[in-house]
């Protein structure tokens, strides 16, 4: 569970591709307590869930979506819907029941990742997959690459620690996006990173998103 505490339209369930279990145990848990559902299949999200995913375990990730008090101080109690997060809780608690009595595991199914959503007009495609529970460190973490992408390509690896992208140099996920922004479909270009003790100079050619 990842920020549920603005409970508006509907609750987004996310993750619901990594598994077939899912829906079902959704639909019957969420029958008593009757919340507005968003289902999304994507199985490759920014947050924690994700690094479970990487490793063969379904995952479910609930969320009520972001908004424009989002990392400041007007992010404030008053804001929280506390019935719906309420409801989230029972929710999940019920689905959480149901797979401690289950005669089995729900089965991992594997999703392909997506292309770089990148915002902003991003046009090129690397198929890195940040780690965005990698904790304060310089650079991107990478929780794994798309095995025919262009990062994959290089030879990059999960694990691996972006510290710089073209003429760039990488503190964070910002630059790393901004970099993004400036690399040219095609043309090749630099991607340094930090593997081990040891930092490596890659050569990468960004592909079409498209």
């Amino acid at each position: 569970m990842d920020m549920i505490g603005r409970l508006k339209d509907s609750l987004v369930l996310q993750g619901i591709g990594s598994s077939d279990y899912w829906k079902g145990a959704i639909e019957s848990r969420n029958a008593p307590i009757g919340l507005p559902i968003t289902i999304q299949s994507d199985t490759y999200l920014p947050t924690d869930a994700t690094p479970f995913y990487l490793r063969q375990v379904p995952i479910l990730s609930a969320f009520t979506g972001a908004h424009e008090d989002y990392h400041t101080p007007r992010d404030t109690p008053d804001k929280i819907n506390y019935e719906g997060a309420t409801k989230i809780a029972k929710l999940m608690g019920l689905i959480t029941r149901g797979l401690a009595i289950d005669d089995s595991a729900p089965k991992y199914l594997k999703v392909d990742p997506p292309k770089n959503q990148g915002g902003r007009g991003f046009r090129v495609y690397l198929g890195t997959i940040p780690d965005y529970s990698q904790g304060d460190i310089k650079g991107v973490k990478l929780s794994g690459v798309a095995e025919k992408g262009p990062a994959g390509a290089a030879g990059l690896k999960a694990g691996d620690i972006i510290v710089g992208l073209g003429e760039r140099q990488i503190l964070n996920i910002y630059d790393y996006t901004d970099a993004m922004a400036d690399l040219k479909v095609g043309e090749e270009t630099t991607v340094k990173v930090q593997r081990g003790g040891e930092e490596l100079t890659l050569k990468l050619v960004p592909a079409s998103r498209d």
